[in-house]
């Protein structure tokens, strides 16, 4: 029995691939086969890097059964990064290791325990993995800083604040562009079919298969729904694709080794690319707003002489 993929996207080619790999028939459909336009594919401007911050978080409450099955998973994501990295090598797969820093405005502990508030769970899987490959130098203490970053955290129209707090650590930082390539030929060569088909809920009954995985990320609701508002039903906002990441080319070729977090706010400098983008959308925020808001810190990110600069 063949199974359906719809999305060629990170998460479409890597479920595909894992089905291969247990001896399933597989078939990729999407707009963009050949991943060149970023509105179809949304992987080529993600900020990818390993952060599964939401990853827990999103449970309603504490279960401790639920807890350490998302440990196990992320645990597992990061062990299969250093199998690719360990076989093809970085440049081949556009997988690399980074330092990460995070500024904030609060801390990430708990005032009354000092432990590591629900959504930061990550950072102690971090330490015991990169314990046991021998760096014991990969996880930066949270510090309060010293020299601010040159411009506001937060965003620029109200309520700014200074970032308080400051810590990272090492992990792992995906060149979509790079990383798609080496998915999608891995997927051929073991025997998996795409189709450029533009799917919507019409054609996704006309399909063959009986077995369909949905990965086609931001684009999913109108896959497989007719309703625009179904994401309220989710507890999740849906906002327009230029609304959450935009990517910029950049003028010299030089790479910010380093990834930055400002809160909300992720800015990942590829070898020619600068991508800058947040997850969330603040209360009452028009899409266009948040836009602006992107392209203001993108602006100031951009111009800053010391941008090899980490400001402690």
């Amino acid at each position: 029995m063949r199974i359906a993929i719809i999305g060629s996207g990170v998460v479409g080619l890597t479920t595909a691939i894992k089905l291969l790999k247990a001896g399933r028939e597989v078939v990729i459909y999407t707009k963009d086969p050949d991943h060149k336009r970023t509105e179809d594919t949304v992987s080529l401007v993600a900020c990818a890097l390993w952060q599964p911050y939401k990853l827990y978080t999103n449970l309603e409450k504490y279960d401790a059964q639920k807890f350490e099955l998302v440990k196990k998973v992320s645990l597992s994501s990061l062990n299969e990064f250093e199998n690719i990295i360990s076989s093809d090598g970085s440049e081949e797969t556009g997988l690399y290791i980074r330092t990460h820093y995070e500024y904030s405005v609060e801390s990430i502990y708990l005032a009354d325990t000092k432990e590591l508030k629900r959504g930061f769970y990550y950072i102690d899987v971090l330490k015991d993995f990169w314990k046991k490959q021998g760096d014991e130098n990969a996880i930066i203490d949270e510090k309060k800083v010293k020299n601010k970053p040159p411009f506001k955290g937060v965003d620029k129209y109200e309520n700014e604040k200074d970032f308080e707090y400051l810590h990272g650590y090492k992990t792992y930082v995906i060149d979509p562009s790079v990383f798609l390539k080496y998915l999608t030929s891995m997927f051929k060569d073991l025997g998996g079919e795409i189709i450029q088909k533009n799917i919507n809920l019409n054609e996704l009954k006309k399909l063959k298969e009986k077995i369909i995985f949905n990965c086609s990320g931001i684009n999913g609701f109108s896959v497989i729904s007719s309703n625009k508002n179904v994401g309220i039903e989710n507890k999740r906002k849906i906002i327009p694709k230029k609304g959450v990441l935009l990517l910029y080319n950049l003028k010299n070729k030089r790479a910010f080794e380093n990834t930055i977090v400002l809160d909300e706010l992720t800015i990942l400098c590829r070898k020619k690319e600068l991508t800058i983008g947040t997850g969330e959308i603040k209360e009452g925020e028009k899409p266009e707003i948040l836009v602006n808001r992107l392209k203001w810190h993108a602006k100031q990110f951009a111009e800053t002489k010391d941008i090899d600069k980490i400001w402690f």
